[in-house]
């Protein structure tokens, strides 16, 4: 049967019908022992430091001798069916030290680790339900600061403040999940959860800003800016990033909330990365059937589909293909994140294809169809572009079109993928 040990909130320890909590371990010194133990589970603690952080002030008169009797202490309570030292399952002395076993304990801090990583697995692979669950589930395991009924003891400082980290990352996280399902309710919730945990979180008040926006509360949006100033100024002297600044300035300006989307879901762009030099085996005629399908292109337009099962080869090739032909390429990875952002694919094609140009050749680019920016403010500044007319929502979207198009015959011969 295993144990199971909260560490969210106060200690907390669940052994079949038993429950032990922070009083109930034999004194403050013992619970404390067993809190140490556990902040470096799995590894041996010499008796010299867990001394020291005993009685960091001052020792008592034969200190070894009073942490052995503490063990003692610590042994009864947590397994008092045992008669001898060795049998225990959990508390070990191993030189020069002791040890905390957890081969058979669950730990609340674990699980709400490993379900983070799942979660991260999960959105890498679009698997956008499996994402949500795991990070849900690791929310719930967050019931307060870690060991919170040591406030002050040095081995729970370092370890406290990087779990409120995570945490307070783990719900802006998940509001982005539900910000790109369409749930901005439950993103805004996320979002307010995050700033009360930490008041200076910007990422936090913008993706708020953005729900609220997206929920038809331009005011509220707005005010959310304003909180964000206020609390920074507050705390750290400083103000906005620009990014926030610009999300607040495009709000005010009534953008088609459509175009801001894609903003919300950074991690979801692609990243250019270096051409490694892999030796590329096979798929000569799949590479001969891309290299006289590039040909045929010069005249016009051309699809090509290239299909296959999981893992097969499908990007490998066509990457080999790029690289030979050293073709200009936009790339973008489209999953279940986006299907409600229409045009996130092709931003992030645009942004991977405008990015590396020189000035010039971005500038050109632009003025083919300036509508572009308003899909990726970030280009604002390569070209000297005359302020856009403000128009009704669906010709401004047929603008935003013409210009994408616009942008990739002035790049063209291109591809994209």
């Amino acid at each position: 049967m295993f144990m199971y040990i909260r560490l969210f909130g106060s200690l907390q320890i669940e052994d079949g019908q038993r429950w032990v909590g922070p009083d109930d371990l034999g004194g403050r010194k013992p619970k404390q022992l067993l809190e140490i133990l556990l902040n470096e589970r799995g590894r041996v603690v010499s008796k010299d430091r867990i001394v020291d952080l005993l009685w960091p002030d001052e020792l008592p008169q034969n200190a070894a001798a009073t942490l052995d009797t503490y063990v003692s202490v610590l042994r009864r309570h947590l397994e008092p069916t045992i008669v001898r030292a060795r049998d225990s399952r959990y508390l070990r002395r191993v030189h020069p030290g002791y040890l905390f076993d957890a081969s058979e304990v669950e730990i609340d801090v674990d699980r709400f680790q490993a379900l983070i990583v799942e979660g991260q697995h999960a959105r890498d692979e679009g698997d956008l339900e499996r994402t949500d669950h795991a990070f849900a589930t690791a929310i719930g395991f967050y019931r307060g600061a870690y060991l919170e009924d040591e406030p002050q003891a040095t081995w729970t400082l370092g370890p406290r403040e990087r779990l409120e980290r995570t945490y307070r990352d783990l719900l802006v996280a998940t509001a982005g999940i539900a910000t790109a399902r369409g749930k901005f309710d439950e993103g805004l919730h996320l979002c307010e959860q995050a700033i009360a945990h930490d008041p200076t979180c910007e990422e936090a008040y913008r993706q708020a800003m953005l729900c609220s926006y997206a929920l038809g509360r331009q005011h509220e949006a707005l005010h959310i800016f304003q909180r964000c100033s206020r609390a920074l100024t507050q705390a750290l002297g400083t103000g906005p990033m620009p990014e926030t600044e610009e999300l607040y300035r495009r709000i005010l300006q009534d953008t088609p909330v459509q175009q801001l989307l894609p903003q919300a879901l950074p991690s979801l762009r692609t990243i250019q990365t270096e051409h490694i030099d892999v030796p590329f085996l096979g798929r000569q005629p799949e590479l001969t059937f891309l290299e006289d399908a590039w040909r045929t292109s010069e005249q016009g337009v051309l699809l090509v589909t290239v299909q296959g099962e999981a893992g097969i080869g499908k990007s490998r090739l066509v990457t080999e293909f790029l690289h030979k032909s050293e073709l200009r390429c936009g790339r973008a990875k489209c999953t279940e994140l986006e299907r409600d952002l229409p045009f996130s694919g092709l931003a992030a094609a645009l942004a991977n294809l405008l990015t590396p140009l020189n000035a010039q050749d971005a500038e050109r680019a632009l003025m083919a169809g300036p509508a572009v920016v308003e899909l990726l403010p970030e280009l604002d500044g390569k070209a000297s572009l005359t302020p856009a007319i403000t128009l009704p929502p669906e010709a401004t979207r047929i603008r935003l079109l013409e210009s994408i198009v616009a942008v990739l015959r002035a790049l063209a011969p291109l591809v994209l993928f």
